[in-house]
């Protein structure tokens, strides 16, 4: 049995016991955003609480400093003599004479030169990023080759060496800058090491014809989706500090609860910024079992016709949060009661948060808006972090709800290193996992249905949206699948495994006979249809 036909018994296994759109993302057909290390971090120690003082570089930042940054990148890379000849040439040259510098350098040492991959990323300098290219797009300064260079350049020299990027088939490619973008801390950073492989690659495919990559794999995973999430523990430390601090530097009785309830819909209910300040009283609907009904309205259009959706938010709030909301809702109703009584009322009394909506339109960029990001960012030290990554965290942790149900009734949980803080579990737990489920989705298997609701309540018009720019832990939930699949390896087999060149025996009862060899492909090939229709299928 070759291992190419071990490959394809283990897609059939895949597809046969665990989601549709694990299956999709074990496949890298797109690339789903991972988070990055400092988001982990985050969710596998527990929550501290604020400090006041600075929170982490943002990418304008790094921009402005970067000679004194530059160590710090690089620590930990591979550098070899021409890389660290070459980012000498770039620091000590001004930003007149840089390109005739490199051009003398590359010509009197491209033969003699040990990594070809440096000589790549020379001529990327020389003819791609330094050039003025059609259109009239100006040529990038000295200082953002330097950063391009530090964030994706050593990494690139330091994974090929002396192999030819321009060589690589796109298979290869597409590995390669995913180990290059995913190797990356710090959320900004990872951001301008995505536009470097972008622009490299684009340098790839215009001068040496190679193949162009799929748009998705880049524009997801690289350049516009900025995967992070908050914990609860955390977002309620947010939340309890801008509530108190809103108090202390506005002193406007309200203040503080508005913009926590406004919180609290971002990240239990993953409304939009938008959604949330557009929202009438009587959007919200009952009294005990409440739901909420978000829907276009006078103050505010939807993103899209999908965005119209009905929330279940006594199910999906924590029981403070829904408290505190209930408590304002009944202060709104009263007030509009009193004022439509005594003066009939104007049209922005009907507002659920009339104080952020002035001379007809709302307002998007209050200050007190932002002592909320303030707020959030301090209490996750990311000065990346921005609200909208509060809707982020509302489709990871109801993901994370409803595959926890499945790995329980097959007697499985979340890895004990896995959100540690007690209040973290408190709050997957809430209602029980199973009602939730069940009065969501109901008690069947997972189907295309489970993504689909998330991407319902998320207001998505496919799942394609959903998967491939909001779950940042597929990669968690698919070890935990894998690793309830697979007990234990032989490490004879594992051996047999790590060889390219062995023949294994003896695995899924597989036989060595070409009928056997094309019916399993043609099995695995369908599935993984099969899953690919299910993964972006659109929403009714």
């Amino acid at each position: 049995v070759s291992l190419r036909l071990l490959q394809d018994v283990c897609r059939i296994h895949l597809q046969s016991n665990i989601p549709p759109y694990l299956a999709h993302f074990a496949r890298y057909q797109q690339v789903s955003v991972t988070l990055p290390n400092r988001s982990w971090r985050r969710l596998v120690d527990v929550a501290k609480p604020i400090v006041m003082g600075a929170v982490s570089t943002s990418a304008f930042v790094l921009r402005q400093k970067m000679g004194s940054i530059t160590n710090t990148l690089l620590q930990g890379q591979v550098i070899t003599p021409s890389m660290q000849t070459l980012l000498k040439i770039v620091v000590q040259s001004s930003q007149h004479n840089l390109n005739s510098n490199l051009r003398v350098w590359y010509q009197n040492n491209s033969k003699a030169m040990k990594s070809v991959a440096v000589g790549r990323l020379t001529e990327w300098i020389l003819y791609w990023l330094r050039a003025i290219r059609g259109g009239g797009k100006a040529s990038l300064s000295k200082e953002q080759v330097q950063l391009y260079l530090v964030t994706m350049g050593y990494r690139l020299a330091g994974s090929l060496g002396n192999v030819d990027p321009a060589t690589l088939g796109i298979g290869e490619l597409q590995a390669l800058y995913f180990d290059i973008i995913d190797d990356i801390d710090e959320v900004p950073i990872r951001r301008i090491t995505a536009e470097a492989v972008h622009s490299f690659h684009a340098f790839l495919v215009n001068k040496h014809n190679a193949e162009e990559i799929d748009e998705d794999f880049l524009s997801v995973y690289g350049r516009h989706v900025d995967a992070n999430l908050i914990s609860h523990s955390s977002f309620i430390i947010a939340q309890q500090w801008v509530s108190s601090e809103a108090q202390r530097r506005f002193g406007i009785s309200g203040t503080g609860e508005m913009l926590s309830i406004m919180m609290s819909l971002g990240f239990y209910c993953g409304l939009r910024k938008r959604e949330i300040l557009g929202l009438r009283t009587i959007d919200f609907v009952g009294e005990e079992d409440l739901y909420l009904n978000v829907h276009k309205n006078y103050y505010r259009q939807l993103k899209t016709s999908n965005s119209e959706r009905m929330l279940p938010i006594s199910k999906l709030m924590s029981d403070d949060a829904i408290q505190e909301l209930k408590k304002w809702l009944n202060h709104r109703r009263k007030a509009q009661q009193g004022i439509v009584i005594s003066t009939g009322g104007g049209q922005s009394d009907e507002l659920f948060f009339p104080d952020f909506y002035r001379h007809g339109k709302l307002l998007l960029r209050d200050k007190r808006y932002k002592l909320i990001l303030e707020g959030l960012r301090r209490s996750t030290d990311d000065s990346s972090f921005d609200f909208h990554h509060l809707r982020h965290s509302f489709a990871n942790w109801m993901m994370l709800r409803f595959a926890l149900y499945e790995i329980r009734q097959a007697c499985g949980d979340l890895p004990d290193w896995f959100l540690p803080d007690s209040d973290d579990r408190e709050f997957l737990e809430k209602h029980s996992i199973e009602s939730l489920r069940e009065s969501i989705l109901g008690k069947a298997t997972t189907n295309k249905r489970t993504m689909m609701q998330i991407s319902h309540m998320l207001g998505h018009a496919s799942s394609v949206t959903t998967l491939f720019s909001y779950l940042h832990l597929l990669d968690l939930l698919l070890g935990i699948y894998c690793r309830r699949m697979v007990t234990g390896i032989d490490e004879a087999l594992l051996k047999q495994l790590v060889s390219h060149r062995t023949k294994v025996t003896g695995i899924g009862g597989c036989k060595k006979d070409q009928v056997r060899t094309i019916r399993h492909l043609r099995v695995a090939s369908i599935l993984d249809q099969e899953g690919d229709q299910l993964c972006k299928a659109k929403i009714k």
